[in-house]
């Protein structure tokens, strides 16, 4: 799918239940309205969503982003986001978003950093494939 333009630099594109997010300067509330509308479009056919969010680029992100991200109710449907790039600043902030959604109990979401993003897709697919019944 092609990707859609944020209303800053950020590209986001649908990958069946997956977002993918390619930052780019600073996330701004906008960035996550438009994060939450491909996640609603998501969620009229499948349960949940995940993120994959390349991070190489990311140089902030504003405290009305953090705290739409933090409380938005479609967080419950978040099962999980992949991250790579991140510098160490920015998996401390990131980090801090994931815990507020958390204790906020809008999201029980697993969240992993990754050095590429081969690394992050491998552990998205392990995480989106059923586990299979124990065989005797």
């Amino acid at each position: 799918m092609q990707g859609v333009a944020s209303p800053s630099k950020h590209i986001q594109r649908r990958e069946d239940d997956l977002i993918v997010f390619e930052a780019d300067g600073v996330i701004e509330e906008a960035d996550v309205e438009a994060t939450l509308q491909i996640s609603a479009d998501i969620l009229r056919t499948h349960p949940q969503y995940w993120i994959l969010v390349d991070l190489r680029k990311l140089t902030g992100v504003e405290a009305t982003a953090r705290r739409r991200a933090a409380t938005s109710p479609q967080n419950k449907q978040l099962a999980g986001v992949a991250a790579f790039g991140a510098s160490t600043l920015m998996r401390s902030l990131i980090t801090l978003i994931v815990r507020a959604m958390v204790m906020l109990g809008h999201s029980q979401l697993v969240m992993r950093f990754f050095e590429t993003e081969a690394e992050a897709r491998a552990w998205l697919a392990e995480q989106r494939t059923p586990p299979t019944p124990a065989t005797r």
